[in-house]
């Protein structure tokens, strides 16, 4: 069994599926929340205006923002290109909002 089985095995344990699909998560919904309102305001933008240009309703970036409402991977990468920032700033595994040109080799 390789290394991230065993670990989430003892993260999950004999916990219901919904406790083990929240002990899964590799990132911080509240970071990415935060992230996602800090980019907001950094546009000068209202929650209408962003809903709008990514198109969601109001109430579906309000749960963004909040945790209450998981991105999908599509709406993830699609979020960082609209802000230019990678997803894993967003997602809250780095501090660093940009990429260096390069930086993945």
């Amino acid at each position: 069994m390789d290394r991230l089985s065993c670990r989430a095995d003892r993260q999950t344990g004999n916990k219901p599926l919904k406790q083990q699909r929240r002990a899964l998560h590799v990132f911080d919904q509240d970071t990415f929340g935060d992230r996602l309102k800090f980019l907001r305001s950094r546009e000068d933008k209202s929650p209408e205006e962003i809903a709008e240009l990514l198109n969601l309703s109001t109430e579906q970036l309000h749960k963004l923002e909040n945790g209450s409402l998981n991105a999908s991977l599509d709406f993830l990468v699609k979020l960082a290109g609209y802000f230019q920032v990678s997803t894993d700033y967003l997602l809250g595994l780095t501090d660093i909002p940009h990429l260096e040109q390069g930086a993945s080799d």
